[in-house]
């Protein structure tokens, strides 16, 4: 197995599907944690279920499937009055294929909520019809291969099938994930 005792950055030599020896460096496979000013989040009145408490938010990336470990400070909003409430999470900094995973509720042990696709610019309105579930992901340490010979382009991609092995606490179990980076 050739990433056995490698560490990200480590050269390592690999056999690929025609038998031929080849270099690639070890790279970390998890998105980028997301920045404090990624969201922002606010009481926003009725339409929802939510009742009088303090709401805190974190968020992780999701790309490709892959999801990251959370921002590292949640944000808070506090609802006063009534049991009609929801709170809105914005992303101002979201493209239309941005997708996020909202982990959050009352105390400072955010569960998970959904993963959303706000579109640009956009908003998740968590209305307390979702009841939250599951601890937020780990950096899991995911590692793979990237051939140098072959390079990436400017898209992060390349020709390398790689394997990124995951233990995660997010979903509490192992797996192995192929990837075919093209």
């Amino acid at each position: 197995m050739p990433l056995r005792n490698a560490v990200v950055g480590d050269t390592v030599q690999y056999r690929n599907a025609k038998g031929e020896t080849m270099n690639a460096t070890v790279r970390q496979l998890q998105p980028a944690i997301p920045a404090a000013g990624d969201f922002t989040v606010a009481n926003s009145g009725t339409g929802g279920t939510l009742g009088v408490a303090t709401y805190s938010y974190k968020i992780t990336n999701v790309v490709n499937g892959v999801e990251s470990a959370p921002v590292a400070a949640a944000k808070t909003t506090v609802v006063g009055a009534g049991s009609t409430n929801k709170c809105t999470i914005t992303f101002p900094n979201a493209t239309a294929t941005s997708t996020y995973g909202v982990y959050g509720r009352v105390g400072a042990a955010e569960v998970f909520i959904a993963y959303v696709t706000p579109g640009v610019a956009g908003t998740y309105d968590d209305t307390g019809a979702i009841t939250p579930s599951g601890a937020q992901p780990t950096a899991d340490g995911r590692v793979g291969l990237i051939n140098p010979t072959k390079g990436l382009n400017a898209a992060g991609t390349g020709k390398l099938g790689v394997t990124a092995i995951k233990a995660s606490a997010m979903r509490g179990s192992t797996s192995v994930n192929r990837y075919f980076i093209r």
